[in-house]
């Protein structure tokens, strides 16, 4: 018998609920990615406000915040497979009644549904992934799910921009209706949750099994973790400093650049296959040399990417697309750099908690500054100096945020964290298996 035949085989990530999860995320990821290049267009186009289009993106963001902080108990009660139908309803009836209205504020209220649907679809479908994927492949298998958000980033916004060339914005809205129907129906093919041993497993755990006795732990902290703060709030504001590029780079592009829609969805393809390479490579230098060789340079790039934005892409088309190239880079890299960070600093059994804080904080980051940047357009003498000052704005953001992380994410300052939270400390170089684990 050869060596080959006394190695222990792999558990399959590509089981059936894994293929219909992945089906799920691409259809939900699509819808959101053509929302965040069409709102502030049509927003312009109904009420020629780009300050309306930034509270449009604002109250998306804001309903997936509500839903996230309060959807980790909902999904284990109900169930992962109820709770994506039930986001699918969330969604659906606002948009379709709301797609004929020419009110901001109804407009706005739909977003909020919209978000609140986006928000549980994200808690349900990781919590569904770490179901079906064998715990000793759940980094791998993660990854993997994340692709189908690069198969989004890749198809969603030129989807959206051809559909919307003749502001037909009513047509777009009954198509993202039909997209998470669909979803729904996926996932109504999800069978796992019937399976005696699941049923015996979640029967037998005590109901009050995720709150810790530590006393420390109360109110509002039984929901978020303390540790875990840092790296959340630090991702938050890096974020912010380059949201003006999700939420007014496609009406930039329109306005200032005078690109047609296949033009301005170059971008998001390129950027799409630049986030591929970087969720295979990304990981692993993070892993082997630290995050802060992740979260300097990208901090680097976003300053770069706003200066092109600012001054030379006017002028070139093929500077555009570099921005794109930047612009998946900035877009994939720290947030799992900065997620890891979250987890391994917190307390083992607070590991689901530390994740579930860092989801929660992450859309704060474009609640506040997308009706801010809207406003700096508005205000300003001509749209191109309203671009200009704002991508001057993001710049002074990232500064900011560039010297937060080297003040509160260095080496001694985790430590100091790892030592006031009991967690024990990482070692110089993490062994291999740690790959495979969920600090990932």
């Amino acid at each position: 018998m050869s060596q080959a035949d006394n190695m222990p085989k792999k558990s399959s990530i590509w089981s059936k609920n894994f293929v219909l999860l992945l089906v799920i995320g691409v259809l939900t990821t699509t819808v959101l990615q053509i929302l965040s290049v069409t709102l502030t267009p049509y927003a312009n186009y109904m009420w020629n406000s780009k300050t309306v289009g930034g509270y449009l993106t604002s109250f998306l963001n804001a309903g997936s915040i509500i839903m996230s902080f309060f959807s980790g108990p909902l999904v284990d009660r109900k169930g992962r497979r109820w709770c994506l139908i039930a986001a699918a309803v969330i969604f659906i009836i606002p948009t379709f009644l709301g797609a004929f209205t020419e009110s901001a504020g109804l407009s706005m209220a739909v977003r909020l549904c919209e978000g609140m649907a986006k928000g549980l679809v994200t808690v349900a479908s990781f919590s569904a992934i770490s179901d079906v994927v064998p715990r000793e492949r759940i980094t791998e298998g993660m990854s993997l799910y994340g692709l189908g958000s690069t198969v989004a980033m890749a198809v969603g916004p030129t989807i959206g921009l051809s559909m919307t060339a003749d502001n037909q914005y009513s047509r777009m809205f009954i198509v993202l209706c039909v997209l998470y129907l669909a979803s729904a129906l996926v996932a109504l093919g999800m069978d796992y949750e019937k399976d005696p041993e699941y049923i015996r497993a979640h029967q037998s755990a005590p109901k009050k099994a995720d709150q810790p006795a530590d006393p420390e732990y109360k109110g509002i902290w039984v929901l978020l973790e303390k540790a875990a703060l840092v790296p959340a709030i630090c991702h938050t504001i890096y974020f912010a400093s380059y949201s003006c590029l999700l939420v007014y780079l496609s009406i930039y592009a329109q306005e200032i650049l005078g690109l047609d829609a296949t033009q301005t969805g170059l971008f998001f393809t390129i950027a799409a296959i630049t986030m591929l390479i970087v969720r295979i490579f990304g990981g692993r230098i993070s892993d082997k040399f630290g995050p802060m060789t992740i979260v300097v340079p990208c901090h680097i790039l976003v300053i770069a990417i706003m200066l092109l934005m600012a001054f030379v892409v006017k002028n070139s088309y093929a500077a555009y697309l570099v921005c794109a190239c930047i612009y998946g880079i900035i877009f994939t890299a720290v947030t799992p750099a900065l997620n890891a960070v979250a987890i391994i600093d917190s307390p083992k059994k607070r590991t689901g908690t530390a994740n579930a804080t860092f989801a929660f904080f992450m859309d704060f980051g474009i609640l506040f500054t997308a009706p801010i940047f809207g406003n700096i357009i508005d205000s300003a003498a001509t749209p191109a100096a309203g671009y200009t000052q704002m991508f001057m704005v993001s710049i002074g953001i990232c500064v900011f945020s560039l010297v937060l992380a080297l003040v509160l994410l260095n080496d001694k300052a985790r430590a100091r964290r790892r030592a006031r939270y009991g967690v024990e400390d990482m070692p110089a170089a993490p062994p291999a298996p740690a790959a495979d684990s969920a600090e990932d």
